[in-house]
């Protein structure tokens, strides 16, 4: 989530279909950014956030890779 707030268009960073503006990260490509020793085996979720006019991300909430990405985003997208 450090890296998103210092660059929130990392590589592998993709819009959510039908939702312009809420963008999500895989965690899985974030592993190599974690100390070894605090990695996550086999990290499956997803962070869905956005940019704020001011340029500040907001991390609208953490979705596991098996949900269906637009539903569970456009719901914490309403929420947030």
């Amino acid at each position: 989530m450090h890296a998103l707030g210092e660059d929130p268009r990392l590589i592998g960073s993709a819009e959510v279909p039908r939702l312009p503006g809420v963008l999500a990260y895989p965690t899985r490509l974030a592993r190599r950014r974690v100390d070894p020793n605090s990695r996550v085996g086999r990290p499956r979720h997803l962070i869905i956030y956005r940019v704020a006019p001011d340029g500040i991300v907001v991390i609208l909430g953490l979705v596991h890779d098996r949900m269906v990405l637009s539903r569970a985003a456009q719901r914490m997208a309403q929420e947030g």
